[in-house]
């Protein structure tokens, strides 16, 4: 899918899995690369319905590109939506049975390209929300706003390179909350909210056997928030949460609570 100097609206009603419907500007199932060339747009969805800009169902997706893609209300003062998600990678709902199988989609890699997401004061689970997996090897990833700025549900998120700021969010910066998180690379990270007294920067959390940790092995990584910088949290198959620092930079500053 290459997208040059589009603009997008999401009013389009998709039904992605079973009953299970949204509003989006672009969806898609199957592996996807997603090629940015020039400056495009994907305007937000006004009203409290559900709305996932771009949502890909049983994917795949590589971002690529030298161009720009922003995602965001047509008019900035509009009102809080119920559940909007600009950027949606999910896996086949069918096999969640099968967690070898269920893990086979619904992964996200940035090689290239701006992605820009802001949402204003819509409520959501996250503004890029990854069922699995979430590599950023390049480019540059800027989130504003939501509950979380990267939210992968059952898998890891790795920053290996490029740009990543999360602002202004209201839970969690970076959020694998089944995973591990790892910061290296050239990675450059930027993590900052005061939205909420209790906004945590970066978490890693078990599940069962495997996740729970945060890794930093390069980069730098800048963290401000209320209340915890990095969380680490296992469990008993998977063992205590580690926070490993190996090498690169990291920056903590917290107003309330403990760093």
């Amino acid at each position: 899918i290459v997208l040059e100097n589009a603009v997008l609206h999401s009013e389009k009603k998709v039904n992605f899995w079973s009953q299970n419907w949204t509003y989006s500007a672009l969806a898609a199932t199957g592996d996807v690369r997603l090629v940015l060339k020039g400056d495009n747009r994907v305007y937000l969805r006004s009203g409290s319905s559900s709305n996932f800009a771009l949502m890909f169902y049983d994917s795949n997706v590589v971002v690529s590109g030298d161009g720009s893609l922003t995602i965001e209300h047509e008019n900035v003062s509009e009102g809080k939506n119920s559940n909007v998600i600009p950027l949606h990678v999910r896996s086949d709902n069918d096999l969640s049975g099968d967690e070898e199988a269920y893990a086979g989609s619904g992964n996200f890699v940035m090689e290239s390209g701006t992605i820009s997401m802001n949402t204003g004061n819509a409520f959501g689970e996250g503004c890029l929300r990854v069922i699995n997996d979430v590599k950023i090897l390049g480019g540059d990833l800027r989130l504003y706003g939501q509950s979380r700025g990267i939210y992968s549900v059952e898998g890891d998120i790795g920053i290996a390179g490029g740009s990543v700021r999360a602002e202004e969010f209201k839970g969690y910066g970076l959020y694998a909350s089944k995973g591990n998180v790892t910061i290296g690379g050239d990675a450059k990270v930027y993590v900052s909210s005061f939205e909420n007294s209790t906004t945590t920067g970066i978490v890693g959390r078990s599940n069962g056997a495997k996740g729970g940790n945060v890794y930093i092995n390069g980069g730098e990584t800048e963290v401000l928030v209320p209340n915890v910088g990095v969380l680490a949290q296992g469990g008993k198959a998977a063992g205590a949460g580690r926070i490993e620092i190996t090498d690169g930079k990291l920056n903590v500053t917290v107003s309330k609570g403990s760093a």
